[in-house]
């Protein structure tokens, strides 16, 4: 497991944070939990190659995961975030199957 730290803004996209590089095929859980003394629900976006560019959409409460494969490929998997209201500190732990 590793872990990563985001920025989730208040209603817009925070940075990108590359969680892994990748040669070949890996399926992957990646966790959110909220830092954030004030908490607030966020969107999280996780990019990947299957085949083609592929983002998906992931509403979190507070913490969540999803999970996906990411296929046959030299290239980086990343995430980023943003708040439903207050701008949210975010743990990232990544796990590969």
């Amino acid at each position: 497991m590793d872990t990563f730290s985001g920025w989730a803004p208040p209603l817009m996209w925070g940075p990108w944070v590359e969680v892994d590089h990748l040669f070949g095929t890996s399926t992957y859980k990646i966790s959110f939990k909220t830092q954030s003394n004030a908490k607030s629900s966020f969107q999280a976006e996780i990019e990947y190659w299957n085949g083609q560019w592929q983002t998906d959409s992931v509403s979190i409460p507070g913490s969540g995961e999803h999970s996906f494969t990411a296929g046959n490929c030299v290239c980086s998997v990343r995430v980023r975030m943003k708040s439903h209201s207050l701008g949210q500190t975010v743990r990232i732990e990544r796990n590969t199957h």
